[in-house]
């Protein structure tokens, strides 16, 4: 498994100006899997986790189907609906989940989607693809939102909201164990786009 420092509170850096939150978001990382035989994930800036990514079944095995319908929960009822509970039908106690802000446990990754909601009520995410087997589902969506409300830091403070539309590319990665559960998963976006988009770091000209 990859291992990093883990994120502390919500995001895992100290933020208390405009400039420190985007570094909060502003961290760029870069995730890239080949499909076929021995494969290798990398995360930039946290590490390396090595497996065998299988192609999917033509028809679909229980398995894949089960993790099809935990990665539709999770998108729709955690990261749609907020629902923060789901995480824990869905998730392996011990999982972790390696993103552009860190690596997050349970409980890090519930107070940053509160956080996103905070910032964004209208925060939506659309799937665009997503392919799964036994053992394994990916998904490309696109994200959306308005930056209308506030983007609370770790040290307790607020950034405020300029009505800034967002939208982005996400990936993600989602690796299940043979009870169905997700003990690891990858997320990828760009994070320098994302501030700013916010206004949280100036457009490059």
């Amino acid at each position: 498994a990859v291992t990093a420092s883990e994120i502390a509170t919500a995001a895992g850096v100290s933020a208390s100006s405009e400039i420190t939150a985007a570094t909060a978001v502003a961290k760029t990382a870069a995730i890239s899997a080949v499909a076929t035989r021995p494969a290798v994930i990398i995360v930039a800036g946290t590490g390396v986790a090595t497996g065998t990514l299988k192609p999917a079944s033509a028809h679909g095995g229980e398995g894949q189907k089960l993790n099809t319908a935990a990665a539709e929960r999770l998108i729709n009822e955690f990261l749609n609906q907020g629902k923060l509970e789901i995480l824990d039908a869905v998730y392996a106690k011990s999982a972790i989940h390696h993103s552009p802000m860190g690596d997050l446990n349970l409980d890090g990754r519930k107070m940053t989607r509160s956080a996103l909601g905070m910032a964004m009520a209208d925060f939506r995410v659309q799937v665009e693809s997503l392919t799964a087997n036994d053992e394994w589902v990916s998904v490309l969506y696109s994200f959306t939102g308005t930056f209308t409300g506030q983007l609370p830091t770790p040290d307790g403070k607020h950034v405020p909201g300029n009505n800034a539309k967002v939208k982005l590319a996400i990936g993600s990665f989602f690796h299940f164990d043979k009870s169905g559960l997700i003990t690891e998963s990858w997320e990828t976006f760009d994070n320098l786009n994302l501030s700013m988009q916010m206004g949280l770091l100036p457009a490059v000209q």
